[in-house]
């Protein structure tokens, strides 16, 4: 590729990476909105039912009243309703009544006599009407107007209501009305409300066989339920409660907040009282809005200053290269055009200076991709640390801080740069004697949460599966790789199916595929009932970023990435796919014949154990980088070790002078001013007994082909896992005295 495209590529590749993590970023913000809105919910919900029970309590305990004392007066049931204060403990509490039941009009006109009359006015039995059965309100406190109203009324000849107090009765337990307009309402607000009807049971003072009647209470839908919805949290979410199936006629209450045009909408049923309740809950674009700080605004906007800075050095290293050649071109035409007498000389000065230019350009070039790999490492160091550290704690406040260190990093540049170096067929890989069938069984949970609920998932293993000789978590990636793809290619649910097979491959089959080699090989084979892709789809595949998906849905590197892999692992990829009958990738890895080590299928992510330290090892931290320094000192006190810290070499020689405990120096070796260099030789000078171990960004050779840094001096590259440091450290402060590795120079 012309060395003029370099800018552009990596203009691409950053604002590829930045768009990559400003979606991501998008949707984990709107998740975090949804958990919200289902948290307002859940409470809401909960509150309905807690203001239920507290008025079942009520009744069951005017309910008592009479099952204790049999026949109640007037006064005694006003003297309990007044203990309980309803206007200031329960003021949305209309009142709490007593219904008598009467067999016949005469009855029930007894009954109403012989309660008298609250007040000078008389008190009659309404309405008028031959029923089977009567009822009538003997007692309803407390008494204001409105209640007063009330007194008499046969709540049996409303249907509504008769419905409900005949549940009550028979089945012996609470019973809710449906939707009714309330007699204290009718000349007035007429509100919705409902009513809560509690049946005397036979017990104590009431004999069996006896039915005095039922205790109540009114209540109206809007007192009832708006102080549950008066919150700031409900101020953005619209709340509506329904007798039944949302409609108008069902309506018992709905709060002020506008809930139209927002992301979130739910639905709850509630079984209270024999009765089914509504709640519909819609957000409003306000409720969005309210969100914390938008991170991904602040990563675009940081990933873009990051992209075009990178672009515009390798734009002015592209420069000076272009000026050293024109340089170089007007002094070798100044010396073709001297003496005669000097061409000899001239063209050897020619090619002194022609070898001259070479060695400025690879400088430069060098000094350029060296200071971009060392920021660029140093950045790895932070996110990789972080999110190593994050495996070993279980601190949610603790996980919150790694994980926002680990967004400071560039963490999908690490992953493009990895599945590049798949593709090229360069990445390092760790081979070990994998089973096939043990790696799928550990990652067929892994695989159910990465396809999620809609995608269904089979696995077909075969029996006496042969070993393969492959990196396992390279393996792993790969199969989550299709896994993927295939999920995507399921829009509608569908099946994703994995099989393992023994097979061999012929000449005849390799005479058609010139990179398979014949044999036996281990068979993977990933099946899905997806779309399927055409023949010019399949004939562009495996190219690198080339992808069907949406933008900002994928790199198109996933395919590339897996090939790279088969193929440096000495296999082979098969790709067959029919338009909408779906796609298998099939994956053939050689037989393993060998005696290697078995890697028993452990997959690579499973976690360490790890060297660890103790509270008196003091560890100096040295690093100009704060988040790498601060990393650094986390993973090391995480490990069981006393950290202090530095940000260069002259705080480093205090704070070795004001704690004489120290017994290893953890030093960055590219600092300003005094390097690790020069501050290791200043500590084997004063204090001999301390151990040092070295970190850097750039490549071990890069560092020491000045001959500054022994090849032999403890040095561990970044960036580095927290069980690569554990066991660096612990190694070094366990060689013993005398065994420490000398300075280039000493």
């Amino acid at each position: 590729m012309p060395r003029r495209f370099l800018p552009f590529l990596i203009l691409l590749i950053g604002l590829l990476v930045t768009a990559l993590t400003t979606w991501q970023l998008q949707q984990t913000d709107r998740q975090r909105s949804e958990a919200r809105f289902n948290a307002v919910v859940e409470r809401a919900v909960g509150g309905v039912e807690a203001t239920y029970d507290i008025q079942l309590a009520l009744l069951r305990g005017a309910a008592g009243l009479f099952n204790a004392s049999g026949a109640v007066t007037r006064q005694e049931f006003r003297a309990y309703v007044e203990r309980l204060n309803l206007p200031q403990n329960y003021p949305n509490v209309l009142g709490i009544g007593f219904a008598a039941y009467a067999a016949t009009r005469d009855e029930l006109e007894r009954q109403v006599a012989e309660a008298g009359s609250p007040d000078a006015r008389p008190v009659a039995a309404w309405p008028a009407g031959t029923r089977n059965g009567y009822s009538a309100i003997r007692y309803l406190e407390p008494l204001h107007r409105g209640n007063r109203t009330a007194l008499g009324f046969d709540m049996l000849s409303e249907a509504v209501r008769r419905e409900a107090m005949i549940a009550a009765r028979r089945s012996q337990h609470s019973r809710m009305s449906g939707r009714v307009l309330l007699v204290q309402d009718m000349d007035r607000r007429r509100q919705p409300g409902f009513l809560i009807y509690v049946p005397l049971k036979p017990g104590g003072s009431i004999e069996a066989g006896e039915f005095p009647g039922w205790v109540y209470s009114p209540l109206r839908g809007k007192d009832l339920f708006a102080p549950l919805f008066q919150g700031a949290e409900f101020e953005n979410v619209h709340v509506a409660i329904y007798d039944g199936a949302p409609s108008p006629a069902n309506l018992l209450f709905a709060n002020a907040a506008k809930g139209s045009g927002g992301e979130h909408t739910a639905s709850r049923r509630l079984q209270l009282g024999g009765r089914t309740l509504t709640l519909q809950f819609g957000s409003s674009p306000a409720f969005e809005r309210r969100s914390p700080i938008r991170l991904w605004l602040v990563v675009l906007l940081a990933g873009l200053a990051i992209s075009a800075l990178l672009a515009a050095l390798a734009w002015q290293a592209e420069r000076l290269v272009r000026r050293v050649r024109a340089q170089v071109v007007r002094r070798t035409a100044q010396l073709n055009n001297s003496n005669a007498r000097l061409r000899e000389e001239i063209a050897a000065r020619g090619q002194a200076e022609a070898q001259l230019f070479q060695a400025q350009k690879m400088e430069a070039v060098g000094q350029l991709t060296g200071g971009i790999a060392h920021d660029f490492n140093n950045m790895l160091a932070v996110v990789i640390g972080s999110l190593d550290f994050a495996r070993h704690t279980d601190d949610v406040g603790r996980l919150k801080r790694l994980n926002e260190q680990a967004l400071k990093g560039a963490t999908k540049a690490a992953e493009l740069t990895q599945r590049l170096l798949a593709f090229s067929r360069r990445q390092t890989l760790i081979p070990a004697v994998v089973d096939a069938n043990k790696l799928m069984a550990e990652m067929s949970e892994l695989l159910r949460r990465t396809l999620g609920g809609s995608t269904r998932l089979e696995t077909v293993l075969a029996g006496g599966l042969w070993r393969v000789f492959a990196d396992p978590s390279q393996l792993e990636s790969a199969i989550v790789n299709l896994a993927v793809n295939a999920r995507d290619a399921m829009p509608d649910n569908g099946q994703l199916t994995i099989e393992t097979a023994n097979c061999h491959l012929d000449e005849r089959y390799a005479a058609t595929h010139p990179d398979v080699v014949p044999g036996q090989y281990v068979l993977i084979a990933v099946s899905d009932t997806g779309e399927g892709m055409p023949p010019e789809v399949q004939a562009r595949v495996l190219e690198p970023f080339f992808t069907t998906k949406e933008v900002g849905r994928g790199t198109g590197l996933g395919l590339s990435q897996v090939f790279g892999f088969v193929k440096q692992s000495g296999g082979h990829l098969n790709i067959y796919s029919e338009v909408g009958r779906g796609t298998t990738v099939k994956i053939y890895l050689p037989r393993h014949h060998g005696t290697a080590p078995d890697a028993d299928g452990v997959p690579a992510t499973q976690l360490e154990r790890l060297p660890r330290g103790r509270a008196d090892e003091l560890i100096l931290a040295v690093e100009d980088e704060e988040d790498v320094r601060l990393m650094s000192v986390g993973a090391l006190r995480e490990l069981g070790y006393t950290v202090i810290h530095a940000p260069d070499g002259a705080v480093a020689l205090q704070m070795l002078a004001s704690h004489p405990g120290v017994r290893l120096v953890f030093t960055d070796l590219v600092m300003p001013e005094m390097d690790g260099i020069e501050l290791a030789a200043a500590i084997r000078e004063e204090y001999p007994e301390v151990r040092l171990l070295f970190t850097t960004g750039y490549a071990r050779n890069a560092v020491s082909r000045d001959g500054r840094l022994d090849g032999e001096v403890d040095l561990i590259s970044k960036p580095f896992t927290i069980a690569q440091l554990a066991g660096k450290v612990r190694q070094v402060l366990d060689r013993p005295a005398g065994n420490d590795q000398p300075l280039v120079g000493e």
